[in-house]
């Protein structure tokens, strides 16, 4: 018993991630830090953890992480940023070192990210606080407004950022809500609020490109419904419609797309990283370097921003070139795949798969007109949720601790 109380310790890290990462960037890095310290102890403690990592999804992540590597040493005539290569980077490593951290614990994974969405949606009531008060308490500042009308930001600091998060939070709320088995009537309805919750920061974050992946996510959670229960995922698809008829500021938001000389910034970004590209097709300019790049490649024409290509597959092209960006398409198309087998064959935690695969399509159509993949809050939630996937469709499971 008491050899089984101490394998258990290996959890404390995944609840104290669920908690702290919808409240803090700082802390939740901490606890990223800590599940990829304890990874390594971990692979010297019975039951080891392997086959935790499909092999094959490790391949990938390495030549990601290679690519970039290389970028970075090869990229005169401009510096290499060594920090902005680590900063990128290691938050990733949650793709391997929860699953291995958590094997053998799968429940504590199941719990673990509840409790995630349980204090997401908590956060979400004080980022819908903000949008009708107006006062963003937690930066002693104003909510930030578009259009006469204030946006949830929660703890982060940009709307954009906090969309994406919530997002991510939202998709899998709703996978909880639908695919959970066998559930008690009480933890559907705490699926049920943390979905309308996250939902409704969502909406009034007004972070139009992670609405639209917040769509896409949905539609692919009404795919993986059984035929019979389909008409149950319309039930999010038509009060996110409802929403967003009934709100006029939501309403201007998306027609805006649509007026002349819209979006002229995300235009003149995209032109200008595609000449970019172009002229370093291989390795890029490496991690870092992007304003660098707009100084020898931007295109004319207005910008209120230059800090990013407001898309997240010519961000990785400008980092590293077409061996980043295949790099990152491949560990997209890999974790999908490998996701959509393992939900399958899952007996319990078929939301948390169904869910992780959801949010890929989800991220990748919002990476359409955001940059997510280098974003901390929204990095570092995507990663633990694929690892923790991943941790419940380990092939080897091994027996508890203190059985015989």
């Amino acid at each position: 018993m008491m050899r089984s109380r101490w394998f258990v310790l290996f959890a404390l890290p995944i609840y104290a991630f669920a908690i702290a990462a919808p409240l803090s960037v700082a802390v939740g890095a901490i606890c990223a830090g800590t599940l990829a310290v304890l990874a390594l102890v971990r692979c010297f403690v019975r039951p080891r953890p392997y086959g935790a990592v499909p092999r094959s999804l490790a391949l990938v992540l390495l030549a990601y992480f290679l690519a970039h590597l290389c970028a970075t040493v090869f990229a005169a005539p401009y510096p290499s940023n060594w920090g902005k290569l680590l900063g990128e980077m290691w938050l990733k490593l949650l793709l391997i070192s929860v699953p291995v951290v958590a094997f053998g614990l799968s429940e504590h994974v199941r719990r673990a990210v509840k409790l995630l969405l349980l204090v997401g949606a908590a956060v979400a009531v004080y980022g819908i606080w903000q949008h009708f008060s107006g006062v963003d308490w937690w930066h002693h500042r104003a909510a930030p407004m578009t259009g006469g009308q204030y946006m949830s930001v929660a703890f982060f600091g940009h709307h954009l950022t906090y969309g994406g998060h919530v997002m991510l939070l939202f998709i899998v709320s709703v996978s909880w809500a639908l695919l959970s088995r066998d559930v008690k009537k009480l933890e559907r309805a705490l699926a049920i609020c943390a979905a309308v919750l996250t939902g409704l920061a969502l909406l009034w974050s007004f972070a139009r490109s992670a609405q639209i992946g917040a769509l896409v996510g949905v539609l692919v959670l009404g795919i993986a419904i059984p035929r019979r229960r389909k008409w149950i995922a319309l039930a999010p698809l038509l009060a996110m419609g409802v929403a967003l008829l009934a709100t006029p500021a939501l309403m201007a938001r998306v027609t805006a797309l649509f007026e002349p000389g819209a979006e002229e910034t995300r235009r003149n970004l995209w032109s200008s990283s595609v000449q970019g590209i172009l002229a370093r097709p291989w390795l890029g300019f490496g991690p870092g370097n992007f304003g660098r790049m707009m100084q020898g490649y931007e295109v004319p024409g207005f910008y209120d921003t230059k800090s990013h290509a407001h898309n997240d597959f010519l961000m990785h092209g400008v980092n590293a070139g077409a061996l980043g960006l295949l790099a990152a398409l491949a560990l997209l198309i890999l974790s999908m795949v490998l996701l959509w087998r393992a939900r399958r064959g899952a007996v319990r935690g078929t939301f948390l798969l169904t869910g992780v695969f959801a949010c890929q399509a989800g991220i990748s159509i919002a990476g359409l007109f955001q940059v997510y993949q280098t974003d901390d809050e929204v990095e570092m939630l995507l990663y633990f949720l694929l690892g923790a996937a991943f941790a419940l469709a380990a092939r080897r499971q091994p027996s508890p601790p203190d059985s015989p």
